[in-house]
Order: structure tokens, then C-alpha cells, then sequence
């Protein structure tokens, strides 16, 4: 329990008021993928394109990196907290905050896109499914790109089934040394996991990049 309370000391710190500079983050990632796909996805001729739009879309790709990072910050400090004040994860409620705060607007989206087929910005609609499963990325299909970007939502998802899990296994009196043995031997394959889910989004958004320059 040391090292949660050193964690978790040093996480309360930072957030017994909000740190506005994660909002600041957090604008400068959406002007870097809005700059990426301004760039990559709507051939705007050479002649169109502001001066430096081009150096700053080089990077744009880190946008999506950059939310990553301070979604881990963020829902990391939630757990972290749970563990320091409660002693464990309370699932029930880490959930139904996700699920309040991520689905109402999500199936909003969803339900345009199904019923209304003039606002498809893409060729067409992966299967249902996918999007209600959050599946969608795993792989994405390019070619059946409409709504492709709810990719980066999927990637969020599988982030708040695993964490809460591990925090669980490793920092669970009853589970602690049995987690850390199954945390070591599937270790791996989650490693594995990781790195193609990263290939493959920068192969995504390679191709896309390719595919609108054409």
C-alpha cells in the first residue's frame, strides 16, 4: 500500500484543483487533428493552403496521441483515488460515470449516421455492430470509412476495461500475488495487442493521407 499512497499522493496533489493546463492540451490535440484532416482528407490545392498548415499537418497525427495520454492522466487519477480513499476499484461507479458521460452523445451520433444516410461523409457504414460493441477498429475496414474517427473512441474503450482490471489484480489483497503471476504471463500478449492496434492506426492514417492525394 506504500506505493499506492505515494502514487496517489502525488496524483491528489495535481488535481485538488482543476489543472487548466490539461485543457490546454487537450485544445492544442483537437487543432492538431483538425489541421491533419484539413490537410490529408479534403484535397485542398496547393495554392488554397494557409502558410505553415503544412508543417504543423506533419504532426498532426500526435493529436490523437496526445488525448490518449491525458485520457490515461485523468481516468488513472480516478482509479487511483478509489484505491487510495476505498482501498479497491468500485467498478459499478467507474462505469456508469463512463457510460453517462460517453454514451448519451455517442448514440446520438450513431443514430444520425444510420438514419440519415445524406450526412455520411465516407463510402459507407461498417456493420452496427461494431460501433455498439466498440469493435469498430479491430481492424477497421478503409474502404467502409463513414464515422472511421469513432476508431479513437474504441481505443478508449479497450483502455477502461484493462486498466480497472489490472488496478484490481495487482493492488487487491486476496488477488495480489496470483495477479501479478498472470499479469507477468499475459504480459506478451497484451504487448502484442498494443502494438499492432499502434501499427495499424498509423497505417490507417498513412493510407488515408495516401488515398486523398491521389
Amino acid at each position: 500500500m506504500a506505493v499506492i499512497a505515494l502514487i496517489s499522493a502525488l496524483m491528489l496533489d495535481q488535481s485538488r484543483e482543476r489543472p487548466h493546463g490539461l485543457d490546454h492540451l487537450r485544445a492544442l490535440a483537437i487543432l492538431l487533428v483538425l489541421v491533419f484532416h484539413y490537410r490529408a482528407y479534403y484535397g485542398i490545392p496547393e495554392a488554397l493552403i494557409p502558410f505553415g498548415v503544412n508543417t504543423v499537418a506533419a504532426f498532426g497525427w500526435s493529436g490523437v496521441d496526445l488525448f490518449f495520454v491525458l485520457s490515461g492522466y485523468l481516468i488513472g487519477t480516478k482509479l487511483f483515488e478509489d484505491i487510495y480513499n476505498h482501498g479497491q476499484v468500485r467498478f459499478k461507479r467507474f462505469y456508469l460515470n463512463r457510460a453517462f458521460r460517453i454514451l448519451p452523445a455517442y448514440l446520438v451520433a450513431l443514430a444520425i449516421y444510420f438514419l440519415f444516410s445524406e450526412v455520411q461523409e465516407g463510402r459507407g457504414l461498417q456493420p452496427l455492430w461494431k460501433f455498439l460493441t466498440f469493435t469498430q477498429n479491430l481492424p477497421q475496414d478503409l474502404r467502409a470509412n463513414t464515422f472511421s474517427h469513432a476508431w479513437s473512441l474504441s481505443a478508449e474503450e479497450h483502455f477502461y476495461l484493462i486498466l480497472p482490471a489490472i488496478l484490481f489484480l495487482v493492488f487487491n489483497n486476496r488477488w495480489q500475488r496470483r495477479g501479478l503471476y498472470q499479469l507477468v504471463a499475459w504480459w506478451p500478449w497484451a504487448w502484442r495487442f498494443v502494438t499492432s492496434t499502434g501499427s495499424n492506426s498509423w497505417n490507417r492514417n498513412s493510407a488515408a493521407a495516401d488515398w486523398a492525394r491521389r
